[in-house]
């Protein structure tokens, strides 16, 4: 499996809603549920979202239900039918539209400003109107639905088995599309954090540095920024960047996150305002070894929990296996259990005494893992 990062999109914020994943795609993801349901021998699967957690929702749809207030529920079938009810206005009928594939059925139910309950009530109603009671289902994100909404769903569709786990486990390995557009967002985060680093320069506002970085991000294509950095010496944390000046001789951690078309990706690297200590150069030399070491055998097959073991004299480190769908949703993994190839990583090398910093986004392959950043891409417009 090779990635290659596709260059920055130059355009605007105001413009960026307009480029949205294929239809084809959101297909092949409700054919994987489908597959689950015909296993699990259930008939549909329900599907809750809200404005805080509506990652799975908008996987299978292009749906994201962000209006506060606003919830959406989807309901698929085995033979893949689809109908998404949201929480919303009807005049805005022809927005949703325009996020969601021509072949899933679209209903608006209207929105409350004093409960958010009435989205199982909805479901309910229109399974009932057209003859899917009575049969077996399953849920996906039914845990963050509010449990007024639950009761409804129960009176009406019976026991539902919860689904969230199983499919969990299969979102893992990403599709070609996905990992596209991981590619894109790690490829935006790494020229970030290079000119976050070419920022960095004494007496410079440390606010101002990074606002300029983060404008350009933006524009690029990227939906969510988000910058960290740590200076001085054992600065044990990364923070948002302060209205301070950076000083002689200091060292910088700087870490990027980039959300592109909710997904992100992360890269970091450490800089100094002058030449590089040796006690920063050396620590600098370890997490680069580390690095390798793991891109090597973090492979598929491999056991996250045995490789850490083995790691020996590594300072602080921290590591997240998988790639959430966006920064309201991530995807638990069991690091216990062998990875997969296609799995996306996202993995912290921190040396917070020595100001030394490695951060990557990385695809589990056959052979190790492989960055998923690729060449730098200018950001100039």
């Amino acid at each position: 499996m090779s990635i290659q990062a596709i260059p920055a999109l130059v355009r605007g914020r105001h413009v960026r809603d307009d480029f949205q994943l294929p239809a084809s795609e959101f297909a092949a993801r409700r054919k994987k549920l489908c597959a689950l349901l015909e296993e699990q021998e259930l008939d549909g699967c329900l599907i809750y979202a809200d404005s805080l957690c509506n990652g799975y929702l908008q996987y299978f749809s292009g749906y994201n239900a962000v209006i506060t207030w606003s919830n959406a529920m989807l309901l698929v079938l085995r033979n893949g039918r689809t109908a998404l009810l949201a929480a919303v206005p009807g005049r805005d009928q022809q927005r949703v539209e325009t996020f969601v594939p021509p072949e899933i059925e679209v209903n608006l139910v209207g929105i409350s400003l004093v409960a958010n309950d009435h989205i199982g009530r909805a479901a309910a109603d229109y399974a009932d109107k057209r003859g899917l009671t009575g049969r077996q289902w399953g849920g996906i994100n039914l845990g963050w639905c509010p449990f007024r909404a639950v009761d409804d769903l129960r009176a009406q569709f019976g026991e539902i088995t919860d689904l969230t786990d199983i499919f969990n486990d299969i979102r893992l390995v990403k599709t070609p599309a996905e990992l596209s557009v991981i590619g894109q967002a790690a490829a935006l985060a790494k020229q970030g954090a290079i000119e976050a680093a070419r920022a960095c320069a004494e007496g410079q506002n440390e606010a101002a540095a990074m606002a300029g970085v983060n404008r350009r991000i933006y524009y690029a294509g990227a939906e969510d920024v988000q910058i960290l950095i740590g200076t001085g010496a054992r600065s044990g944390y990364l923070r948002p960047p302060e209205q301070r000046p950076f000083a002689p001789g200091e060292a910088v951690r700087i870490l990027v996150e980039v959300q592109y078309l909710r997904y992100k990706a992360i890269y970091g690297l450490s800089a100094c305002i002058d030449s590089l200590s040796e006690a920063q150069a050396k620590a600098n030399e370890r997490l680069a070894a580390a690095y390798c070491g793991f891109k090597q055998g973090w492979r598929a097959g491999a056991v996250i929990d045995a490789l850490w073991r083995e790691t020996q004299g590594l300072p602080d480190h921290s590591f997240s296996a998988a790639q959430s769908i966006g920064m309201d949703l991530a995807e638990p993994y069991d690091h216990s259990t062998p990875l997969k190839e296609g799995t996306v990583l996202s993995l912290i090398l921190d040396h917070p005494d020595a100001g030394a910093l490695l951060a990557d986004t990385l695809l589990v392959t056959a052979g190790g893992l492989q960055a998923m950043s690729g060449p730098v891409h200018s950001m100039e417009l």
